[in-house]
C-alpha cells in the first residue's frame, strides 16, 4: 500500500508508511530498495511526471519492456512529446540513444527560438548536432540520424547539406516511417 501512495503521487504518505514498515523487512535486497525508495523520492520532491518515471524505472524488473533500453526510448518520446525536454533527455540517456538525445536537443533549440532566446537556441543546436555526427561516426547507416541531420540543415536553408543527408538516410536501413519523412523532405527541397 505504500509503495502504491508513493506511485499515485501521495509521496509523504508513502515514504511515511516505508518507514514504519522497514524495521519489519526481512529480506536485505529489498529493505536496500525501500531506502532507495525513499531517498530518490525526498530528493525529487513532488514533481508527479518525474516521480512516475523514476519509481517505474527503480522497480521495472529485469526483462521488463520500461527496465529495457526500448522502454526508457518509448518513454522518452511520451516526455518530448509534451515538450519536458529534460525528462526525456534522461530517458534517452538511460538508453545511451545519441540520435534520440541529438533530436531531443534539437526539439529544445526550437523551443528556445520561438521564446526569444536565440543564445540558448544556438547552444542547444550545436549539442544536438554534434550528438548526430558522433551518433553517425558511430553508426554510418543511422536513417534516423541523417533525418534529424536534414531536417536541422533544412531549417537554417542550408539546401545542399540537407539532401546530402536526405540521400545518405534514403541509402540505409530505415523504418517506413523514417524512410517516408526522408522521402517528404527530398519533395520540399
Amino acid at each position: 500500500m505504500a509503495l502504491l501512495d508513493y506511485a499515485e503521487g501521495n509521496v509523504k504518505t508513502g515514504i511515511s508508511q516505508i518507514k514504519q514498515l522497514l524495521p519489519r523487512v526481512a529480506d536485505p535486497a529489498l529493505a536496500a530498495i525501500a531506502r532507495k525508495v525513499m531517498s530518490e523520492g525526498e530528493t525529487l520532491g513532488g514533481d508527479q511526471t518525474q516521480l512516475q518515471a523514476h519509481f517505474a524505472k527503480l522497480l521495472a524488473l529485469p526483462g521488463s519492456a520500461i527496465a529495457a533500453d526500448s522502454g526508457m526510448r518509448k518513454l522518452g518520446d511520451e516526455y518530448l512529446k509534451r515538450g519536458s525536454f529534460l525528462l526525456a533527455m534522461k530517458c534517452f540517456y538511460e538508453s545511451r540513444d545519441l540520435v534520440e538525445i541529438g533530436r531531443t536537443y534539437l526539439a529544445l533549440a526550437s523551443h528556445l527560438f520561438s521564446i526569444g532566446d536565440e543564445k540558448g537556441a544556438a547552444i542547444s543546436a550545436g549539442f544536438g548536432k554534434n550528438a548526430l555526427v558522433a551518433a553517425l561516426r558511430n553508426d554510418p547507416t543511422s536513417s534516423k540520424a541523417h533525418l534529424y541531420l536534414a531536417l536541422y540543415y533544412f531549417e537554417r536553408n542550408e539546401i545542399p547539406n540537407s539532401k546530402q543527408h536526405i540521400e545518405a538516410g534514403l541509402g540505409c536501413p530505415a523504418t517506413y516511417e523514417t524512410k517516408r519523412r526522408l522521402l517528404a523532405l527530398r519533395n520540399q527541397s
